[in-house]
């Protein structure tokens, strides 16, 4: 009797459901926008229409962005965002606009939102850093160490742009080469494992000290527990690598150059931060810490370029804005984001790219999770479709046939309805790493935007593909 019971309390829980997504369906918050701005579309696509700047060779061998690197190239950190982790335009764009700031002659980072450890045998394949493997730079993309496979990183798109600035960096003169960073916090299993590659290196005989030390971050025990015992080894054994480092300063850059000694410390910095993370929040990837620990970081990179060249920090939408973005409540997120910290700090230093289509696929993980969970259980990689937007958002109201860029700035410095719509709040397209299709019934794939204030380029795209594993 338990199992038919079970089933028809599962069935009649799921009717309840799928009626409570209707009623969210019929109020969904764009409706209102549609309405306030139904007499202004005409005139809004006119002006859109004259505006706009056509990006039409995303495809090509080796993509071009000019009319969107022309719009940013007077800042030096310029935030490239994208609407989703698996949307191939996206990549591609940023491609672009990586090989348009290789030949401005200037320095240039290209920051990622990765753990900061994972990056550093990536830039050493690249051919700039340093890695504690000899073997590095002949190994293939594919190689566990560099993008291994089944995440979203791990893509032709991105396989495409990294080997372009291998390349690239083969023929440049080492102030030139490109480098990469990851920005965001030591997140992986061996995390703290590269601040003792850095110290055996100049000193193989502190191997098993070091070791040891970095063993309370080895795993996700501290993220499990939230043990204030454990946080405080990890702090301290961190405090003892940091002055271990400081001890070798000389060695280490008399044997692989200041930008090596520089590296490691901001490791154990970037490790420091992981504690405060899981200390707070648990294993839980949504956290204001880790959103200030990235924006010092991108800022870290930018003081040591001094004057010249530029930064092209590449994340999520949510990540890069001006502002907070707003939830489909009405509620602000719960925390500043990275972008908001760069802003306060960079002022118009500071230049963001936000990307968005209208419909198409894009690249996520498969979950079984709950709407407007912070961490989903993932399954495979594979591509959603996901149809027009509705009427009232942003992607609806700035339809367009073909690709394009829009500089904001210049939109909202004269007087009309884009410049009115430009200046105020609506809704616009935004996907996680994790999906599933029924979360479309839900406003989850919407975040409130004031593009004016949120970002200074638009990048819409009509119809993604999906990014290629």
């Amino acid at each position: 009797m338990s199992g038919p019971t079970t089933r028809f309390a599962r069935r009649i829980r799921n009717a309840a459901v799928v009626c409570a997504l209707g009623l969210i369906a019929g109020c969904a918050p764009w409706r209102a926008d549609a309405r306030a701005w139904a007499s202004a579309q005409p005139t809004i696509t006119r002006e859109l229409g004259a505006r706009a700047r056509p990006l039409g060779e995303l495809d090509a061998a080796v993509p071009t962005a000019a009319p969107v690197w022309a719009m940013v190239r007077e800042a030096h950190v310029i935030g490239v965002g994208e609407g989703t982790h698996g949307t191939r335009e996206f990549r591609r764009l940023l491609h672009g606009l990586v090989v348009h700031a290789a030949h401005e002659q200037q320095p240039v980072v290209l920051a990622v939102e990765l753990p900061f450890n994972m990056v550093l045998a990536l830039d050493a394949w690249a051919g700039h850093g340093w890695s504690p493997d000899p073997q590095i730079r002949d190994r293939d993309l594919s190689d566990p160490k560099l993008l291994a496979s089944g995440w979203l990183g791990a893509v032709q798109e991105s396989r495409e742009l990294f080997t372009w600035i291998r390349d690239f960096n083969r023929s440049a003169p080492p102030e030139r080469q490109i480098r990469l960073v990851g920005v965001d916090v030591c997140m992986t299993v061996h995390c703290g494992a590269e601040i003792a590659d850095y110290l055996v290196d100049v000193d193989p005989g502190i191997e098993s000290q070091a070791r040891d030390l970095v063993l309370p971050l080895r795993g996700f025990d501290l993220e499990r527990t939230r043990s204030p015992a454990l946080a405080a080894r990890a702090r301290e054994n961190l405090a003892e690598l940091r002055g271990m480092l400081a001890a070798r300063r000389d060695r280490i850059v008399e044997r692989r150059g200041v930008d090596t000694y520089e590296s490691a410390q901001r490791l154990v910095w970037l490790a420091e931060r992981r504690v405060d993370i899981a200390l707070a929040w648990g294993d839980n990837p949504v956290s204001p810490e880790r959103e200030l620990a990235m924006a010092g970081t991108v800022a870290w990179i930018r003081d040591r370029l001094g004057g010249d060249g530029w930064v092209l920090l590449h994340a999520h939408n949510g990540h890069v804005g001006r502002s907070r973005p707003r939830m489909p409540n009405g509620r602000l997120s719960h925390s500043p984001q990275m972008g908001e910290h760069l802003a306060a700090r960079l002022g118009s230093d500071y230049a963001v790219v936000y990307t968005t289509f209208d419909a198409g696929e894009f690249l996520a993980f498969h979950t079984r999770g709950r709407v407007g969970a912070e961490k989903f259980k993932t399954r495979a990689l594979r591509a959603f479709s996901v149809r027009p937007a509705p009427r009232g958002t942003l992607e609806a109201t700035l339809r367009a046939p073909t690709a394009y860029a829009l500089d904001v700035g210049e939109a909202t410095a004269a007087a009309g309805p884009l410049a009115d719509y430009l200046r105020a709040g609506h809704w616009s397209r935004t996907f996680t790493y994790a999906w599933r299709p029924s979360f479309a019934v839900f406003p989850v794939g919407w975040t409130g935007i004031a593009p004016a204030a949120d970002f200074d380029v638009l990048v819409y795209v009509p119809r993604a593909a999906a990014t290629r594993p």
